[in-house]
């Protein structure tokens, strides 16, 4: 996602289905401003915006392989010893969170009505697998397209040779 806000989260789930994150960096520092503008929050008894999004975080990244992923995607960056710290900080920080008032949840409920849905997780799977495995090159792409348009003028043309047009 190209915006920082905290609240600019989308899930789409069209075909592959597609969690759009604001980038986020960690730092040294990180969990005690977390910790501070969770405290702020509650004594403020503001919208409770900070916390609800330390939980759904936390709810995305349970272990290293979780941050990985997030770094890979560009979503996450962090300036700490491993992946594995980063984990721990939103395991610590996100284990007591319940949120107030629930920003996300219309993004957890578009997230679980996709993952419940057993045919667009098959055809997610299928079209990543199909993807990564024949269609790794641009010419490969271009080439695919080529044949269909190939056959698709070859039945426009036995279709006419079939039934011409009778003036």
């Amino acid at each position: 996602n190209s915006s920082n806000l905290l609240c600019d989260m989308d899930f789409n789930s069209f075909l592959t289905g597609k969690l759009t994150l604001p980038r986020i960096i960690i730092d040294g520092s990180t969990k005690t401003i977390f910790l501070n503008m969770i405290a702020l929050e509650v004594c403020m008894n503001d919208d409770y915006g900070i916390t609800s999004y330390i939980s759904f975080l936390d709810s995305l990244i349970d272990k290293a392989d979780d941050v990985k992923l997030m770094r890979s995607a560009g979503v996450l960056e962090h300036f700490l010893n491993d992946d594995e710290q980063v984990a721990k900080l939103f395991n610590e920080i996100g284990a007591d969170l319940v949120p107030e008032n629930d920003f996300y949840r219309p993004v957890k409920m578009d997230m679980c009505h996709f993952l419940e849905s057993k045919w667009r997780a098959v055809l997610a799977t299928w079209l990543a697998e199909v993807h990564q495995v024949h269609f790794r090159s641009p010419w490969t792409i271009i080439a695919v397209l080529a044949a269909f348009i190939a056959v698709l003028m070859t039945a426009v043309q036995t279709w006419f040779t079939i039934s011409p047009r009778s003036n």
